[in-house]
């Protein structure tokens, strides 16, 4: 009776052990970065008007200077924010921008098509302060 007792004793120790080592073993969810609303909103209203005004949506499949674009995003995206982006076609290897600041820097893309070409369009948002 009395080793009945103990066994039964042993195995809750033992899954206790077991859980415990699986608990401190597995792998943390990753922090979720929230998306401040500032950027957000700024974020989406640019999207915005990149998809329905059709000039600045040519400006995008044209070389640079993006002359409407520049103007928009500097409108746009007011202080306490900075920005820069980039326009790459999607069979770029380089579809990326260097030298960011070294803070938390939101970026987001969106691909844009005309009637014979697609190019991505991202950009980089942060804080200044």
């Amino acid at each position: 009776m009395k080793t009945a007792y103990l066994r039964t004793i042993e195995a809750v120790i033992a899954v206790i052990i077991i859980f415990s080592f699986i608990l401190i073993i597995m792998p943390k969810k990753p922090e979720v970065l929230e998306v401040p609303t500032q950027i957000k909103t700024t974020q989406d209203f640019i999207f915005d008007e990149i998809l329905n005004n059709q000039t600045i949506r040519q400006e995008i499949f044209a070389s640079p200077p993006r002359e409407n674009l520049n103007s928009f995003l500097e409108k746009t995206v007011e202080f306490p924010l900075n920005y820069t982006y980039i326009v790459c076609s999607p069979d770029s290897q380089a579809c990326f921008v260097e030298n960011l600041p070294p803070k938390t820097v939101y970026a987001k893309s969106i691909m844009v098509s005309n009637l014979t070409d697609y190019r991505i369009f991202r950009i980089y948002l942060w804080f200044e302060i």
